[in-house]
């Protein structure tokens, strides 16, 4: 018993002295706005002007985070199930779902000239919506090949190397298929050209006299309805069919879940399927809502905000991740409105998500819903 208790001595030390850290932030934060309430008019001054803000944007910017997060959670899962299976961080990732963008616009201008030419008479809506569904189905069955290619041109010969392999190979990867992006596609800016209809904006009634209006397009509903359908699929999938089990079984174990017969190299091969499907279903949101952009650049802007949304919601875990996404989308959001005005809120977005990456990581470095294995 006391050697038990001596054992575990490092442990609870070391679980004591993180959530000490932790504590002694806040405490550290709430001086320092104290003292600020105290000695400081203009620190009064902005705490006002937040406030105001927060009363008045901060319905909207909770959507919009919500939304946001949405987005992130499709690309997180697809890379918190790789590290799982695989055990490597695939920097990648973020350039598979640029290709699915890629691949997206280029179907959804491929259908929208079909109808146009075979079918003037038809409503331009009916023909926006009918390519972007072509747009999106296509891209969902096309990218998820893009990315076992790569698995079966690199990641596959290096099964039995180090992580750290892994991960370097993954970084030259990303910079292969962001060229290739770059050149297939070029370096203007790129979208779907054309946006589902905006819903008329939704009074919630005033706070003084200060209006509280949310604005909310189809196009959200849509990334939100989809996002929930898209992870309860997966869900009921992990948990209910043989293949997710099997999936299961070997995230916790290669060797036992090799030795009880199962295939891993078919397990893989549905790993790197489900990934590039979701990383394909989130890059065709982002496009959506905030396109268009440059397409080589969409890989290095969303890789960093997927591993931080990772591994803020437990590294490995894909629950995780998609607490991880959407904690991440409502923190770039919500958090920017306490920024004045004059020092662009929106440029500082990935700096408080990271701010809370880090926070997270002093506290509970597993994460979330991470076991700390």
């Amino acid at each position: 018993m006391q050697q038990s208790q001596t054992a575990n001595a490092p442990l609870l030390a070391g679980i004591r002295l993180k959530w000490a850290i932790g504590l002694a932030i806040l405490v550290l934060l709430a001086v320092l706005i104290a003292l600020g309430i105290a000695v400081s008019d203009g620190f009064r001054k902005w705490l006002t002007d937040s406030i105001d803000t927060l009363q008045t944007q901060g319905l909207q910017s909770l959507f919009n985070g919500i939304r946001y997060g949405c987005i992130l959670l499709l690309g997180a899962i697809g890379l918190s199930l790789t590290y799982k299976i695989l055990n490597f961080g695939n920097f990648s990732h973020g350039d598979v779902m640029a290709i699915g963008v890629a691949i997206a616009i280029s179907l959804n201008d491929l259908a929208r000239g079909f109808l146009t030419s075979s079918l003037p008479d038809l409503e331009p809506s009916l023909r926006e919506i009918y390519g972007l569904a072509f747009a999106f189905v296509g891209t969902v069955l096309i990218t998820p090949w893009v990315a076992i290619a790569v698995d079966r041109i690199l990641y596959k010969r290096f099964r039995k190397a180090k992580p750290v392999v892994l991960i370097i190979a993954s970084f030259g990867m990303a910079l292969i298929l962001r060229s290739l992006v770059q050149v297939i596609w070029g370096t203007q800016n790129q979208g779907f050209g054309q946006h589902i209809s905006v819903t008329p904006p939704l009074s919630l009634g005033y706070i003084g006299d200060k209006e509280i209006i949310v604005r909310i397009s189809n196009q959200d509903w849509l990334i939100i309805g989809a996002a929930i359908v898209l992870t309860l699929l997966l869900h009921f999938f992990l948990k209910y069919s043989k293949l997710g089990k099997a999936m299961r079984a070997m995230a916790d174990n290669t060797d036992l879940a090799r030795s009880t017969g199962i295939d891993t190299e078919r397990v893989i091969f549905w790993t790197w399927w489900i990934g590039g499907a979701l990383a394909a279903a989130g890059g065709f949101f982002l496009c959506l809502v905030f396109g268009p952009f440059r397409l080589f650049n969409v890989g290095p802007q969303v890789v960093l905000p997927l591993f931080a949304a990772t591994i803020l919601g437990g590294i490995g875990s894909p629950y995780g991740a998609m607490a991880g996404g959407l904690l991440i989308g409502l923190a770039q959001n919500v958090l920017v409105l306490f920024i004045p005005g004059q020092y662009n809120p929106t440029a500082w977005q990935p700096a408080v998500a990271f701010a809370l990456l880090i926070i997270m990581l002093l506290i509970r470095p597993q994460g979330i819903l991470g076991s700390g294995k």
